[in-house]
């Protein structure tokens, strides 16, 4: 088939590869130890099976459906399927608790639910009480009727082994009347670094134009070949990994877990990775010291690796130096998912440690009289789910207020500066941005996981989890060592800070942050409202502690 328009939605992009390129490589799906490849054909077959499958199965336009699943193959042709029918794809993430995955499916009003298997239908379980009895289910590994108080559907059972041209045919025309760039694609969770979680309301037209502005501005190639390392259910990913693909035609395979990347890179020897920082610092801390750091490197991410994105958080110089000191690029960028998401990205002549880069075509970017970042065009999203109040809030006169601090360098490069509602003001009215801090603590190989906040007078504190230890009572670790050690190790990665901005006070966390405990979002960003109430009484018991330093 062919359209008779320029791609307008995701789903007019991914009809132009079936057309235009249908024999060529698009995806690898790992099985057996190795990589399969699929070509945009086979995928294309798979993806109207599926949307075949879901709408015998009842989902129709504007239906809600959740979907909790791990990276794998069946996320992606779900993802499509659902846009095909012009349903609202709600992704949860995989690790998210059961509490959240129940207030979430009840919140976006979701008729039907997807799941990956055993233990995300266990989640369902769990809050059988809170959700609808008759809630359908489907999952893509078999149950053979293990779970009888809910109705549920195996994938297997439930896709057809091959579709008719004519069902294709009409499955095609209703995509022609029904798929606009106006029509509503997704809702998506925010990880709420500093609230409650909102549902986030993108477009297909948001999801494309941002998708067709980034690629180009990344300088991506249709001969590369991306390694997804980040979970699809967040916007980085699917955006970055998975909407991009689809533009650009090129190459994508899917790392089964973040402990298998690196066995993926030596299987498929990708030459473009999207990540976050916390990604970069271990690579970084696990070859710095080894002889040939460099070469180690290369050949850690499989030996062809010529671009590094770098997204979610701020990348400390330290990496950023040594990525690219041995010829393995990092190339930070900035966005958010109300933006869906990308609003800057670094280009090959165009990047510098500290900035983010510059905005796409077509991406306005301003900053208000007090540094907050504000952005318009055609990738700022709908709205919040049923919150018209936060949308109002957020939204004003076209521009997406994105609560985070800027500034332009000397070669209008943007600088992320922290988030406003995130700044620490002391008793004498300075202000320290606590993310900052952060970045710097954790470049050092002795502190895994930072958080700082500010005590009852406005001076910064923290907690820190050291690397290495998995608790501080250790029975192979001194806590009195351990203590003395971390607390010479903050004060040499803040030597060159000014003194209101140095850590007073810190305590060590007995376990790490985790996103099991609500504490880190699905990219591994510091949920700083949980995290308060998580250890509100050990963050109390620095407040009235005492250094030495301050006898």
């Amino acid at each position: 088939m062919s359209l008779d328009h320029q791609p307008r939605t995701i789903i007019d992009w991914f009809r132009y590869r079936i057309a235009h390129t249908p024999d060529r490589a698009a995806l690898y799906v790992k099985s057996d130890g190795q990589y399969n490849e699929r070509t945009w054909a086979d995928v294309g077959s798979l993806v109207l099976r599926a949307a075949h499958a879901l709408d015998q199965w009842g989902v129709s336009a504007g239906d809600r459906v959740v979907l909790m699943s791990e990276n794998r193959v069946e996320w992606i042709v779900c993802d499509l399927a659902l846009q095909y029918l012009s349903a609202i794809h709600v992704p949860l993430h995989a690790r998210l608790p059961a509490s959240q995955v129940a207030e979430q499916i009840l919140h976006s009003g979701a008729m039907w639910v997807i799941v990956s298997g055993p233990e995300q239908l266990a989640k369902l379980q769990a809050t059988r009480d809170r959700l609808p009895p008759d809630l359908p289910c489907l999952s893509f590994d078999d149950f053979d009727g293990l779970s009888p108080q809910r109705p549920i559907r195996n994938w297997s059972q439930w896709l057809p082994p091959r579709l008719d041209s004519a069902e294709a045919d009409r499955l095609n025309r209703h995509a022609d009347q029904h798929v606009t760039p106006q029509t509503l694609a997704t809702i998506l969770y925010t990880s709420g670094t500093s609230g409650c979680p909102k549902g986030v309301v993108l477009s297909q037209g948001n999801l494309a134009a941002n998708a067709q502005a980034t690629w180009p501005a990344t300088g991506e190639r249709e001969d590369d070949l991306k390694m997804g390392v980040l979970p699809l259910s967040h916007i980085f990913a699917r955006a970055c990994d998975l909407y991009i693909w689809i533009v650009c035609g090129n190459r994508l395979a899917l790392a089964e877990s973040r402990e298998s990347v690196l066995e993926a890179c030596q299987l498929i020897r990708p030459t473009w990775i999207n990540s976050v920082p916390y990604f970069y610092d271990q690579l970084y801390q696990q070859v710095a010291n080894l002889a040939d750091p460099g070469l180690r490197l290369r050949q850690l991410l499989g030996g062809r690796m010529r671009y590094c994105q770098v997204g979610g958080a701020a990348i400390g110089k330290d990496t950023f130096d040594f990525f690219w000191k041995h010829g393995v690029p990092l190339y930070p960028g900035y966005g958010l998912t109300e933006a869906s998401p990308v609003v800057s990205v670094s280009s090959r002549d165009r990047v510098c440690w500290g900035t983010v880069g510059q905005p796409p075509a077509g991406i306005q970017v301003r900053l208000a009289n007090d540094g907050e970042i504000l952005t318009r065009g055609p990738h700022v999203m709908q709205g919040y789910w049923q919150d018209q109040a936060a949308t109002d809030q957020a939204i004003r006169d076209g521009w997406l207020h994105t609560g985070d601090l800027g500034a332009w360098n000397e070669r209008g490069l943007l600088e992320i500066r922290g988030r406003k509602k995130e700044l620490i003001v002391t008793a004498t009215g300075q202000k320290i941005q606590p993310s900052r801090l952060e970045t710097l603590l954790v470049q050092d190989p002795s502190i895994e996981q930072a958080f700082v906040t500010g005590d009852a007078r406005g001076f910064p504190i923290a907690l820190i989890f050291p690397a290495g230890s998995t608790a501080v009572d250790s029975s192979t670790t001194d806590p009195q060592w351990l203590q003395r050690r971390i607390r010479q190790r903050i004060d040499a990665c803040l030597a060159e800070l000014a003194s209101h901005e140095r850590i007073r006070r810190f305590a060590l966390l007995p376990r790490p942050l985790s996103i099991e405990y609500g504490e880190l979002t699905p990219k591994a960003s510091l949920r700083r409202s949980q995290i308060a109430i998580n250890w509100a009484t050990l963050l109390k018991s620095i407040e009235h502690s005492r250094t030495e330093r301050e006898s």
